[in-house]
Parts: C-alpha cells; structure tokens; sequence
C-alpha cells in the first residue's frame, strides 16, 4: 500500500476552525444587534423627554409674556382703575355703587326691615348707624 493509497482511502473530516469562526461572528452579530436596539429605545426616551421639556419651555415663555403684559399694563392709569373697579369692586370718590342682587322668596327679615325702613324715612339718616343707613339705602328702591 502507497501512502498515497493510503490518503484518499480515509474520509476527510472538515476542519473545526471554520464552524468556530460562524459561531463567533453569529455572537458577535448578536451582541450588535442588542447593543443597537438598546441605544434606539434609549434615544426614544430622551427624544419624548425632550419633547416634554421643550413643551415645559413653551408654556413657560407664554405665561412669561402674559405676566411681562401685564407688568407694562401696571404703569397705565386705566389699568389700574379697570382692576380697583373690575377684580376688587372699588369705586371712585363720588361714585356711586350698586349692587345686584337676584330676586328670591321674601324672608321675614327683609319684611321687618321694609317696615322699618318705611318708619325710618321719616327721619334723618345721618343720625342712623352706617349699617342701618346701607338698609336703608339698600330697601328703598
């Protein structure tokens, strides 16, 4: 027998080394992949918490004009009057206020301050305590 004989007789096994090489690149195509997807679900989040911020930021430079606004309306003199008179219900010297007040069932009280308004007029007001001279003022419509 030839040594040559010899060597195509046996079956050729495949060598290890090519199939150790696939794993380690399917490894390493797998490690990417994750590596990849990890950051993109990363970059979402700081992309929503951007977009979050940045709305913050928005409402934040309107109510910043808003209130710039309204410091420059401070030094108007019509300004203040239309808050005194509208947001606190003051009235000027000389003015006079009036009050609506809705109709509803007469209550006793409001009876006997009728009739005693009624008996009062006769009288001089200045004389009456403030609080019976806003009765008064108040039932004599």
């Amino acid at each position: 027998m030839n040594s040559a004989q010899s060597m195509t007789s046996l079956p050729m096994r495949p060598s290890r080394k090519p199939r150790i090489i696939l794993i380690f690149l399917i490894a390493l195509c797998g490690i990417f992949v994750y590596s990849y997807t990890s950051r993109l679900m990363e970059k979402a989040q700081l992309e929503a918490q951007i977009a979050e911020v940045q709305a913050r930021i928005d409402a934040a430079k309107t109510e910043q004009l808003e209130l710039l606004a309204e410091r420059d309306n401070l030094d108007q003199p019509n300004y203040i009057d239309w808050v005194a008179r509208e947001i606190f219900g003051w009235v000027k010297p000389g003015d006079t206020a009036l009050m609506v007040i809705k109709e509803s069932a007469p209550s006793p009280f409001a009876e006997n301050v009728a009739a005693a308004a009624s008996s009062i007029s006769t009288l001089d007001l200045r004389n009456l305590p403030v609080w019976q001279q806003w009765v008064v003022f108040l039932t004599s419509w």
